[in-house]
């Protein structure tokens, strides 16, 4: 990873600043959904700064489905 190109993590940086802003943007309510959207994501690269997602992975459940689960029973909810 830490062979990449410094272009690369400021093109994922500004591409998920933007969809954040879009989809925020398309919401009822705008900044409900910015802050939540930006506090998930924050809480997200703290964690994986960490090395909780690479250094953990023998554990059960596996480390990433905590990054998933969350977001999925939210969507599952949503639509019931």
């Amino acid at each position: 990873m830490e062979t990449l190109p410094s272009y690369i993590g400021i093109v994922f940086g500004l591409t998920t600043i933007l969809t954040v802003y879009l989809f925020a943007k398309a919401t009822a309510n705008p900044r409900l959904v910015f802050f939540i959207l930006t506090t998930w994501i924050t809480i997200q690269t703290i964690i994986s700064k960490t090395g909780f997602y690479y250094v953990h992975t023998k554990t059960m459940p596996p480390a990433f489905i905590l990054a998933t689960f969350p977001c999925i029973l939210t969507i599952l909810l949503l639509f019931a």
